[in-house]
């Protein structure tokens, strides 16, 4: 083959390549277009999508700073003080509010808490428990404020957002509580004196309903003809109608005086008197107090003390009105069956577990939450007749937690329920049992300080009161029980027949015109002429404190209780002139307290002290003609080495107490 055939053939493929290649460029090409013309559709979408997000984004933005705006306008106007921290302690947030209370400005930002608000807010976020916290939990308590205010503090974790939130910082919310403890007290005065002006014609009410039932059915009743029957029948009427109003009137009292408690402990104007208790003895005498409400229900007593319980530190009379008001309650919705009181020690708590089980009517489910409210009453307003204020269980609330335990209902409906609390034992290093033989030390103490002095065979009794009815009707009381009694209007008059008349004993109201029975009964505790004179405060002012730091003898609330203070005027009067001061000094209350009262009982006047420095300096101030004190608090303080050379003191008569035994 010729040169120009390889040639030719050559161009021939070069060109069928060329035009392949062609095509194929002008299918890319094709291809390349249609790419063109999707990529700028898409950057057409894109822009349509871009611009649409950044509208929503713009209007997202504006939402976001107005709603910002709108928190930050509400945090400035609300009235509590808002303060917010990071997790490291340093201040974030403040509002105006807080910013007002406690006079500080945007220089806060960036600072540590105590150095803006003072070191008990310091304390207050370093002692917080974060894990509780971190638990949605709260600290609440009140602190003071900057101008002698008061304020309720609140504080929590900020906590993010998420399945599993973290703390990012604390928020402490500070409300000005002021005004509302200034209305709380103008409450409490008011509920006071309403309830103390009830009180007044109260008592005499009840004391002439009394007189009037007692002439009845001794005087009247027996003097009617027998055949009489129609008299006889309007006699026993006219004494059932009385005793009506006899129990009414108690009622109203026990209502009067549970509105008074719990106005008192929430103004927090109760007095406490805590020391050393053994439970199961407070519990037993419960239990007797109500034995009449167990014999008129049928229903059985039951008590399950567990042996050898430690002593709690608590107040016996407080303690007392939580376990009557559970019995009571207990005894009122049981119909059948019985009421048990049962203790038992929760060594891991570190408390004692008091329950009262009844087996009454029950509670149902969704009120047991509610029934330690007040003015809650268990059942239908509506349908059952109201028993009582529904205060009774708030009281025992506030008592049980005062003495820092808790206090919770367990009950089935139909079956019965059970109220328990608990109480914190005393600190074990001093937790010591002693058993001490009473009666030789009795004996020994009876030997040590005979009783004499006989009274007259008529003793005469001032009464003292601002009101006529009164007077008139301890003047019917009292004369019809043998005694002589001349009156007083005031106080003044009160002091000047004491003086005139030299009585054997004096009844006292407080709230007398001219001078208190406080004031009179100190002027008379402080002449040494009528020192010994016993002094009975009968009163609706209810301060046994004061009575006791000035030397009366016996406190007793009105409404009076006739039988109770002829009783006292009794007891006190046969203690005759002579009778002895005991003074008991032991940090150990539950046996000696039986020795206290017994001497009492048997006309001693008997001084308690629990700590042995204080039982010094009363000693010298009361000259004592005894002095019971126990043998390991002498040993620690040196304390009959203290007082037995001591002026004035050289003749007393010592009586040590030791574990175990007696001694002396």
């Amino acid at each position: 083959m010729s040169d120009l055939e390889l040639l030719q053939r050559r161009l021939e493929r070069e060109r069928s390549a060329r035009k392949q290649a062609e095509a194929l460029i002008e299918a890319k090409s094709r291809e390349l277009f249609f790419v063109n013309e999707e990529l700028r559709r898409l950057n057409e979408n894109l822009e349509e999508l871009v611009a649409e997000r950044t509208a929503q984004l713009g209007e997202r933005s504006a939402q976001l700073e107005e709603s910002l705006s709108q928190i930050s306008a509400i945090l400035e106007s609300i009235s509590d003080g808002l303060l917010a921290t990071d997790n490291d302690g340093l201040v974030v947030r403040t509002n105006r509010a807080l910013e007002r209370l406690f006079n500080v400005d945007e220089g806060a930002l960036g600072r540590p808490v105590a150095p803006v608000l003072g070191a008990a807010f310091g304390d207050l976020f370093a002692a917080a428990d974060e894990g509780e916290l971190l638990r949605g939990g709260r600290v609440e308590l009140e602190l003071p404020l900057p101008g002698a205010r008061i304020g309720k503090v609140t504080l929590r974790a900020i906590l993010s957002l998420g399945p599993e939130p973290a703390a990012i910082g604390r928020l402490l919310l500070i409300r000005d509580i002021t005004r509302e403890k200034e209305i709380d007290q103008m409450k409490t005065d008011f509920i006071s004196n309403v309830s103390h002006e009830l009180r007044t014609p109260l008592t005499s009410v009840l004391g002439f309903a009394k007189i009037i039932r007692k002439r009845l059915t001794e005087s009247v009743l027996p003097a009617l003809p027998a055949a009489d029957q129609r008299a006889q029948r309007a006699a026993r009427q006219a004494a059932d109608n009385v005793s009506i109003i006899v129990q009414e009137g108690e009622r109203l009292t026990s209502l009067i005086n549970d509105v008074l408690d719990i106005a008192k402990m929430e103004a927090g104007k109760i007095e406490w008197k805590r020391e050393p208790l053994a439970i199961g003895e407070v519990i037993e005498r419960a239990f007797t107090a109500t034995r009449a409400l167990f014999d008129q229900s049928g229903l059985e007593a039951v008590l399950e003390i567990e042996p050898g319980l430690p002593t709690v530190e608590a107040d016996r009379d407080r303690l007392l009105q939580v376990l009557l008001n559970l019995i009571s309650n207990a005894v009122k919705f049981s119909e059948r069956g019985a009421v048990t009181g049962r203790t038992r020690l929760d060594p891991e708590r570190g408390e004692i577990v008091v329950s009262i089980v009844d087996t009454g009517v029950g509670i149902a489910p969704d009120e047991v939450g509610a029934v330690f409210d007040k003015f809650r009453q268990v059942g239908e307003t509506l349908t059952d007749k109201p028993k009582g204020t529904g205060l009774g269980l708030s009281i025992c609330r506030q008592i049980v937690e005062h003495h820092r335990g808790r206090i919770w209902v367990e009950s089935t409906l139909g079956e019965g329920s059970t109220f328990s609390f608990t109480l914190p034992l005393r600190d074990p290093r001093r937790l010591r049992t002693r058993t001490v033989d009473l009666p030789q030390l009795l004996a020994r103490l009876e030997s040590a300080a005979p009783l004499g002095g006989a009274r007259s065979e008529r003793p005469l009794v001032l009464v003292a009161d601002d009101e006529p009815h009164i007077r008139g009707l301890l003047r019917q009381e009292l004369e019809a029980a043998g005694y002589r009694v001349v009156e007083a209007e005031d106080g003044l008059s009160a002091i000047q027949r004491v003086k005139e008349s030299h009585p054997d004993l004096v009844v006292l109201d407080v709230m007398m015109p001219k001078i208190s029975g406080f004031d009179v009964a100190a002027v008379i505790k402080n002449d040494p002429v009528t020192m010994e004179t016993p002094i009975v405060i009968l009163s609706i002012v209810d301060d046994p404190v004061r009575g006791d730091n000035i030397g009366v003898d016996t406190y007793l609330a009105k409404p009076i209780q006739i039988d109770a203070l002829l009783a006292e005027i009794r007891r006190l009067l046969e203690r005759g002139a002579s009778r002895r001061r005991v003074m008991i000094i032991d940090d150990e209350r539950p046996t000696l307290e039986q020795l206290h009262r017994l001497l009492e009982t048997r006309g001693h006047s008997v001084v308690a002290v629990w700590d042995a420095r204080e039982g010094i300096a009363r000693a010298k101030a009361l000259k004592p003609d005894l002095i019971i004190v126990d043998q390991l608090v002498s040993d620690q303080h040196r304390l009959i080495q203290a007082l037995e050379f001591e002026k004035e003191l050289e003749h007393v008569l010592f009586l040590l107490v030791a574990e175990g035994s007696e001694g002396g």
